[in-house]
């Protein structure tokens, strides 16, 4: 008989790691079993991936509430104290503390969901159509999802954002407002 000493899962990657007493080896049968028990696992096992499950909890109403957003999206994000970012079929958007829908669920975040920090910027670069924009804290597109490009330049700590729009370069500020208008053949650091 096999007993299975330790059992943990990594909702990320799904990863199963098992630990076995006397030297005994897993069958198929047996990894299938808990690849099944993972798929059927109850919400508590979902959630958010960065911060504890208490602290997951107490973004959302009630208990009520988080239970079917972890039932229809599974993982969720901390995007600000109002804010959960979550992922559809479609995309990422973002959801307030009763599960509503704030930011539809049709772009891509930069930082992904899966990462695992809290955003600690005033805006982060979201992308649709292969086109990039600025969503500030409150969940508002400041700088509109036109862009070719968007990088991130950290001006001594002072956070700046090279603009590329049609080979032409602009500059926005930590907060998504245009410093420099995407008119400009090259933008450098001194």
């Amino acid at each position: 008989m096999k007993t299975i000493k330790t059992f943990s899962l990594s909702v990320i990657s799904l990863a199963l790691v098992f630990s076995y007493s006397s030297g005994a080896m897993a069958t198929d049968s047996d990894v299938q079993e808990a690849k099944r028990e993972l798929t059927a696992a109850p919400a508590r096992y979902r959630g958010c991936n960065h911060i504890s499950p208490t602290e997951c909890k107490k973004l959302f109403l009630n208990e009520e509430v988080y239970q079917q957003v972890l039932n229809k999206y599974g993982s969720v994000r901390k995007y600000t104290n109002h804010l959960i970012q979550v992922r559809g079929d479609r995309g990422e958007g973002l959801i307030d503390s009763s599960g509503e829908i704030v930011l539809p669920l049709e772009y891509s975040f930069y930082p992904t969901l899966d990462t695992r920090y809290d955003i600690p910027k005033q805006v982060v670069t979201i992308s649709k159509d292969d086109k990039y924009g600025l969503l500030n804290k409150l969940g508002e597109i400041v700088l509109p999802i036109k862009y070719d490009r968007i990088e991130e330049i950290d001006a001594e700590a002072d956070c700046f954002y090279a603009l590329e729009l049609a080979d032409k370069y602009g500059l926005a500020n930590k907060y998504g407002e245009i410093i420099l208008p995407a008119l400009y053949d090259s933008i450098r650091a001194c």
